[in-house]
């Protein structure tokens, strides 16, 4: 029997395509979904954060229109950095044209003496700080690139590596560059330039639909220890479940704790591995929001949080008529926790300096979601421990595998591929 440990896109999509297999999914939460569920608060749909499905591999676009036929919108991204007060087009390193000209001097400076003195690839570079000044110039790291990488990990960026760089991070061409510092370029860069979401009912309508392909599937049921030795997984209830192959899609590091028999000396590993928890402010406006944003980026220090965004624009159906609807994502570590009070009431107050929350605003739905996993941080430990790990738990009969079994900055599409894939692994 394949057991597999946790019910979001990972667990459900290995389930979905163990055909002819005996396996079982438990999720310790009620429901499945993992991050990519929806919750209800009056009358407004809220994710946990943003999730949008970027579709490249076959199978998966035929799994997701299979789901829901007829139930997703295609949008293309309308996101945006705010930056010495002007709202400059996502990429930054494409669309400096509004900003003031000190910054648009220094960037395309930047870029032209980075590109004269390039003289090596992306994976020969010492870490992210040293990329990106060499990939895109001193001017483009200092105004975007490293503080608003420094706000998300709250991790000096000579200590952050480069082997996810490179799909995560769009490069502009030299004439790209150019034109958005001319306002003559249109450049719709980078792996999310366009996305699907449901019609209706939040991402957790696709979750949902994809955990009612999976037959074999028990929530509430939380694994406290795991003895590879026996092959057993021992639940809170007091449940004790046989396996003879187990899949993990919990986080790696509390995969290691709960393991028992493992060599001291990769928990000891496991203990290095760091990542940023995001605290998640939602909230409902009984106004309609005349902007058409998606998203917008904040790299200044002035604002706590690093990105809001507005589902409402992209999907109607995730609020009242007439209203709009808006996630707030403040990024923290782990051991420096947020006060709930205080973080919502400084959000607020910069969202009406920014206007973005009007004084005739009302708030008519508001809510906080704690997300303690959810950006792994590719550090240099991250870089020595990760494959030993992983490969010592392959030999042990454990297969950890999804954006934080593998430890990984990760999208939607490729968390269902990591699924898929094992699944062939073991097909029969």
């Amino acid at each position: 029997m394949i057991l597999i440990l946790g019910a979001g896109l990972t667990g459900l999509a290995a389930a979905y395509f163990l055909k002819g297999r005996d396996y079982l999914v438990i999720e310790k939460e009620n429901e499945p979904g993992g991050l990519c569920r929806t919750t209800e608060c009056n009358g407004f749909y809220f994710d946990f954060t943003g999730h949008f499905l970027h579709l490249r591999d076959e199978t998966i676009r035929e799994l997701v229109f299979d789901l829901l036929p007829d139930g997703w919108l295609e949008a293309k991204r309308a996101s945006f950095i705010h930056y010495r007060g002007v709202y400059t087009p996502y990429p930054f390193q494409a669309h400096t044209y509004g900003l003031p000209l000190d910054v648009v001097r220094e960037c395309l400076i930047g870029f032209i003496e980075a590109r004269e003195e390039k003289s090596a690839a992306a994976g020969k570079y010492k870490n992210f700080k040293e990329w990106v000044e060499a990939r895109f110039g001193k001017g483009f790291a200092r105004h975007f690139f490293l503080p608003y990488n420094y706000k998300l990990w709250h991790t000096p960026l000579e200590d952050i590596t480069t082997e996810w760089v490179d799909w995560a991070v769009p490069t502009p061409t030299a004439a790209e560059v150019v034109d958005g510092a001319l306002g003559t370029g249109q450049a719709h860069l980078g792996y999310n330039a366009s996305f699907y979401y449901p019609l209706q009912g939040g991402i957790g309508t696709f979750t949902s639909a994809l955990a009612g392909r999976v037959a074999h599937l028990e929530t509430g049921k939380e694994v406290v220890a795991v003895d590879h030795r026996n092959k057993t997984a021992h639940c809170k209830n007091g449940d004790a479940l046989r396996y003879d192959v187990l899949v993990s899609t919990l986080p790696l590091k509390k995969l290691l704790e709960i393991t028992r028999g493992i060599p001291e000396a990769l928990k000891q590993d496991g203990e290095k591995l760091r990542y940023a928890s995001v605290f998640n402010l939602n909230l409902g406006l009984d106004r309609k929001d005349d902007t058409g944003r998606h998203w917008i980026y904040f790299p200044e220090k002035a604002f706590p949080f690093y990105r809001i965004g507005y589902p409402s624009n992209i999907s109607e159906a995730v609020a009242p008529p007439g209203t709009t609807s808006l996630y707030i994502e403040v990024s923290h570590l782990p051991e420096t926790p947020l006060d709930e009070e205080t973080t919502v009431e400084g959000c607020i107050e910069q969202m009406k300096q920014l206007q973005i929350i009007r004084p005739e605003d009302k708030v008519i739905a508001k809510e906080v979601k704690h997300i303690p996993y959810a950006y792994v941080i590719h550090d240099r430990r991250r870089l020595r421990c990760l494959a030993p790990i992983l490969t010592a738990l392959k030999e042990a009969g454990i297969y950890s595998i999804g954006r934080y079994g593998s430890w990984e900055y990760s999208f939607m599409e490729k968390s269902l591929l990591a699924g898929k894939n094992l699944a062939e692994t073991l097909a029969p």
